[in-house]
């Protein structure tokens, strides 16, 4: 999907804040490097890009960093996707 920046939220061509892995891909890096920069396992990074569980408000600021992009990218990244595993579990 093409991505693109709208009032400092990554988004992609659907308009739909870009989910946590393809931030981190934009990035270059893969999951065990940014797990590591973050200060987390690999199995948890997995669980907050599948939208299985959300990171804490200290980890989203760490994320940022790491991934170099506003915190704000990677809230709306982490919300955009639990709502949608949300959804699918039907509540």
């Amino acid at each position: 999907e093409i991505m693109q920046k709208s009032n400092t939220i990554t988004k992609t061509e659907s308009g739909k804040p870009s989910s946590l892995a393809a931030l981190r891909a934009d990035a270059g890096m893969t999951q065990v490097e940014l797990a590591a920069a973050v200060g987390v396992g690999q199995g948890r990074l997995s669980e907050w890009e599948r939208g299985a569980h959300v990171p804490s408000a200290r980890s989203i600021a760490r994320l940022a960093g790491a991934l170099g992009v506003p915190a704000a990218d990677v809230l709306a990244s982490v919300i955009a996707y639990s709502l949608q595993e949300t959804e699918r579990d039907g509540y």
